[in-house]
């Protein structure tokens, strides 16, 4: 069985404009444009980072930050780490 194309779009996306990611809690939400992907990210602090669109404080402990994908190559390192951090911090990993 051939793995699925890591850039698909899984069929409970399919027709929606914003999606949840995360068991338990949600770490993070995808946004679709056009031309790009926004991913709205959980945090405990603001991100300094120049490739960060908007960012808001939720609450005392919780931000939420958006970042613009417009490619793969947009998955980058630094970009992955911030989705790690989210993901932990929601409870969401195992």
């Amino acid at each position: 069985m051939k793995p699925p194309d890591p850039y698909s779009v899984p069929d409970h996306f399919a027709g929606k404009k914003s999606n949840r990611l995360g068991s338990l809690s949600a770490f993070a939400g995808i946004v679709t444009r056009k031309i790009a992907l926004i991913l709205n990210l959980k945090s405990s602090a603001p991100i300094k980072d120049g490739r960060i669109l908007h960012a808001e404080r939720v609450s005392a402990n919780r931000f939420h930050q958006e970042v613009k994908l417009t490619s793969p190559a947009d998955s980058d390192p630094i970009r992955l780490g911030w989705l790690k951090s989210a993901d932990e911090m929601s409870g969401s990993s195992s």
